[in-house]
């Protein structure tokens, strides 16, 4: 008790200036806000000198390395408004876009000219519960000596020369453009807009922003994110028996439609379902919720915009000026290591055919994620002997997508087997030749049951049935 009265008594005599300067060494924004809450003094101290303070904070906790403004563009990114609502209340997606990138950017500084505490609150809270442990997570992916000869060569590395801050702040700024692209356009199936040129343009009013390693380093974002929730989703797959009568693929891959969809719904939920690959099945079943939700799907999300960039930059007759305008394009943010645009360069054909910018058979650079790191881990690497750092910069595996573990046949055996089990009132997990967890005693309603029901549906809203509509609904 008298050490708490020491103290106040302490911070009575400690002058103010000295105070605030205590307040704005603090490294995050709950540090700040604990300490604040301890003492008026403080809070008064903190009032008279708020935005020096919540900003001197911010660089303490994103530092200078432009990650700051892109956490920033990802909290104001409010998406258009879908073309379901009334005509006058649309907003063109494109227009929304270029308003939205439309301020200046130059530097590192930020957009705001004032902070409130509760955004500070907030875009710290993403920063450090979603971003962090997602770039700690592609880190640990990237440099698994289980995967290529290249990742163990990174494994090393990264054991000799700890991760620097321009590296993890680079994979943050890619982690921020990812989620700025969801939010913008998660809620679009750019594939069903294709037809109308759409999908083209919402693509580019996005991708030239950035420079043409920049869109690569998002291209390695896109994979990672997908390995990440990939193996939960295609567990539960193989083994529900929910989602065995519907079909659903259980070897799914980052492009898959599946997978597309759940990157839609952004890097929080991703994360959370990340996390289940450490946990049983059980955990995982009771997250995807397989008895009442068959997986939604989209065509047409970041990878139909990553692949539709590389395919249209190409230098062909009425692309030139697209291939030019990318390959020119200057970074969103001025990188200071040449690391990453080295190896886009290095992994660009020689003739200037493509930009690389999202190349098929790319992946197992992307799974290392090879335009990432700073030029001196990867002279490391070239020193170990697993990259080269000079052309002719070829693949060190045959050209092939990526192996596929499941055949089309094994998947249609599951799903009969599965299905017959559904039908007779099966539910839960399944697996070849062990069915002692399938929970029983669900039973389907048979035709005239439906009938029925849907009858007494109609009459409570006081409507009647079509003729033939029931039988149309339960042919």
């Amino acid at each position: 008790m008298s050490e708490l009265r020491n103290t106040k008594h302490g911070l009575l005599q400690t002058p103010v200036e000295l105070l605030q300067q205590i307040l704005a060494s603090l490294p995050e924004p709950r540090s700040l806000v604990s300490a604040i809450r301890t003492s008026r003094l403080l809070y008064l101290s903190f009032k008279q000198h708020e935005q020096h303070i919540i900003s001197s904070v911010l660089i303490n906790c994103f530092g200078t390395g432009g990650v700051l403004r892109e956490a920033e563009l990802t909290l104001d990114c409010t998406p258009p408004v879908p073309r379901t609502d009334p005509r006058e209340s649309q907003v063109d997606p494109i227009a929304c876009v270029e308003r939205f990138f439309g301020a200046d950017l130059e530097g590192s500084h930020c957009r705001r000219s004032r902070w409130t505490l509760r955004d500070a609150w907030e875009i710290h809270s993403f920063h450090a519960d979603v971003v962090v442990p997602l770039m700690d997570r592609l880190v640990q992916a990237s440099s698994d000596p289980e995967s290529c000869a290249v990742s163990a060569g990174l494994n090393q590395s990264l054991k000799t020369r700890p991760i620097s801050n321009m590296e993890t702040e680079r994979i943050c700024r890619a982690l921020y453009r990812f989620e700025m692209f969801r939010r913008l356009y998660g809620w679009f199936d750019l594939s069903a807009r294709s037809h109308d040129g759409n999908l083209l343009q919402l693509c580019f009013a996005f991708c030239l922003k950035f420079a043409p390693w920049e869109l690569v380093q998002m291209g390695c974002i896109n994979d990672f994110l997908g390995q990440q929730v990939a193996p939960v989703f295609n567990d539960v797959a193989r083994h529900d028996i929910t989602w065995g009568h519907a079909n659903v693929d259980f070897n799914t891959r980052a492009a898959h439609e599946t997978i597309q969809h759940i990157l839609s719904l952004g890097l929080r939920e991703i994360l959370t379902i990340a996390r289940l690959q450490d946990t049983n099945y059980q955990e995982r079943e009771a997250l995807l919720d397989p008895d009442n939700h068959i997986p939604a799907k989209n065509g047409g999300f970041f990878n139909a915009a990553l692949f539709v960039m590389n395919f249209y930059a190409q230098p062909s007759d009425g692309a030139d000026l697209l291939y030019k305008t990318i390959s020119s394009a200057k970074p969103f943010y001025g990188d200071a290591d040449p690391g990453p645009e080295t190896m886009w360069r290095l992994s660009c054909p020689q003739d200037g055919s493509s930009l690389a910018l999202f190349e098929e058979h790319d992946w197992i650079f992307r799974r290392w994620g090879y335009v990432l790191w700073d030029h001196e881990r990867l002279c490391d690497l070239a020193r170990q002997g697993v990259i080269r750092l000079s052309p002719p910069w070829e693949p060190a595996v045959s050209p092939q997508l990526e192996y596929s573990t499941t055949t089309e046949q094994e998947q249609e055996v599951s799903w009969r087997a599965r299905s017959s089990l559904y039908v007779r009132g099966g539910r839960g997990w399944w697996a070849e030749g062990d069915e002692s967890r399938v929970r029983w005693g669900v039973r389907l309603p048979s035709r005239e049951e439906q009938r029925m029901e849907r009858e007494l549906e109609l009459e409570l809203k006081g409507e009647e049935s079509l003729p033939g509509e029931n039988e149309a609904l339960l042919a």
